[in-house]
């Protein structure tokens, strides 16, 4: 899995069998406005781009039951911790 602050590093590796993993983050499609990041990760609570959260990624036995779920799942993980 990529770094999400560090381009070019890997921050770890999964080996896998018979699974799937999915991971949403915020360092591939974002803007920096007055320096804050803006990106497609938004808390459900508010309404905007979620805070403290750089990247999410589950593994499942199934790719299309969890290839939608980490932009939603970082609120699920963050309220659990």
């Amino acid at each position: 899995m990529q770094h999400p602050r560090e381009a070019g590093k890997l921050l770890t590796t999964l080996e896998l069998s018979d699974r799937s993993i999915s991971t949403s983050g915020d360092y591939e499609r974002y803007k920096i406005v007055n320096r804050k990041r803006y990106h497609h990760i938004i808390d459900p609570r508010t309404g905007r781009p979620s805070e403290g959260t750089e990247s999410v990624t589950l593994v499942g036995d199934r790719g299309v039951a969890i290839d939608p779920l980490p932009p939603r799942s970082s609120f699920l993980v963050l309220k659990r911790a």
